[in-house]
C-alpha cells in the first residue's frame, strides 16, 4: 500500500510539474463548473430538439437526481476518509506548483464524480439520436486534468471519482430507462 502511495504522490508531481504560468488562465476556466454552463445549454436544445415533453422531463430530472446523488456520495467520502488535499499536505506541497489551495478533503474528487456520471449519462441517452455526442467526453478530461494541473488531487482521488461516477450514471441510466418504459414515455 506504501508503493501505491509513493506512486500516487510520483505521479501527481510530474503532472503536476508540467504547468506554467502561461496555461494558469486556461485551467482557470477549465477547473471552474460555472463556465461549463454552454455544455449543458447544448444537452437542454439537444432534448428540445429531440425528445417529447414526457421524455424532457424524465431525462432532466434523472441528471438533476444523478448530480445531486454523486454529490452526496462524494461528500460521504470526503467526511469519512477525510485525506488532506495533497496542496495542504505539507510533505507533499512542497514538491508541487501550487495555484489554488482549496480547503475540503480531496478523497474522491467530486469533479470527477460529477463530470463522469453526468456526461455518461448524457452520452447514454443519446448515442441513438446524435453520433457527435461522443464530443461530450472533453468536457470530463478538461475538467479532470485540471485537477491535477492544480495540484489539489490525487490520481487515485480522480481514478475513485470516475468510477464512483461511471457506476453511478449506468444505475440512473438502467433506472431512467425503466421509468420510460414503466410510464410509456418511449
Amino acid at each position: 500500500m506504501e508503493k501505491l502511495s509513493e506512486l500516487d504522490v510520483e505521479l501527481l508531481v510530474f503532472l503536476n510539474g508540467l504547468g506554467s504560468e502561461s496555461y494558469d488562465s486556461f485551467w482557470r476556466i477549465a477547473t471552474n463548473t460555472i463556465y461549463w454552463i454552454p455544455v449543458f445549454l447544448i444537452v437542454f436544445i439537444l432534448l428540445l430538439k429531440t425528445s417529447s415533453k414526457k421524455e424532457i422531463l424524465l431525462t432532466l430530472s434523472s441528471i438533476l437526481l444523478l448530480a445531486l446523488s454523486t454529490g452526496l456520495v462524494v461528500f460521504l467520502f470526503k467526511e469519512n476518509v477525510m485525506r488532506l488535499r495533497p496542496n495542504n499536505d505539507e510533505t507533499v506541497s512542497q514538491m508541487l506548483r501550487l495555484v489554488i489551495r482549496p480547503v475540503s478533503y480531496s478523497f474522491i474528487s467530486g469533479h470527477a464524480a460529477n463530470s463522469i456520471a453526468v456526461t455518461s449519462f448524457v452520452v447514454m441517452v443519446f448515442r441513438e439520436k446524435t453520433k457527435w455526442i461522443y464530443l461530450f467526453w472533453l468536457w470530463p478530461m478538461l475538467f479532470i486534468y485540471s485537477r491535477l494541473y492544480f495540484g489539489v488531487h490525487y490520481p487515485s482521488d480522480i481514478i475513485s471519482g470516475v468510477v464512483i461516477g461511471f457506476l453511478l450514471s449506468f444505475a440512473f441510466y438502467r433506472f431512467h430507462n425503466f421509468l420510460g418504459v414503466k410510464f410509456r414515455i418511449y
